[in-house]
């Protein structure tokens, strides 16, 4: 890790534990959480493993536009 990030990990933990957040105690909690919404998102439609950079996104007429696409 960088230590930017290191930096920002222990202020925002030191930062939540002024305020009384202990995240900490929540954190065996995360996966089942994470678990819930496995379902949720394996149904999303856009959902794809495929490069999206040629995907079609208007339709001008006949011809079909690619936002994304170079």
């Amino acid at each position: 890790m960088r230590q930017n990030d290191v930096d920002f990990l222990k202020d925002r933990q030191n930062l939540m534990e002024e305020y009384y957040c202990d995240t900490k105690q929540f954190v065996d909690e995360f996966n089942e959480v994470s678990k819930l919404n496995e379902d949720c998102l394996a149904n999303n439609p856009y959902v794809s493993r495929m490069n999206i950079d040629n995907y079609p996104t208007h339709k001008i007429g006949e011809e079909t536009y690619c936002a994304a696409s170079k």
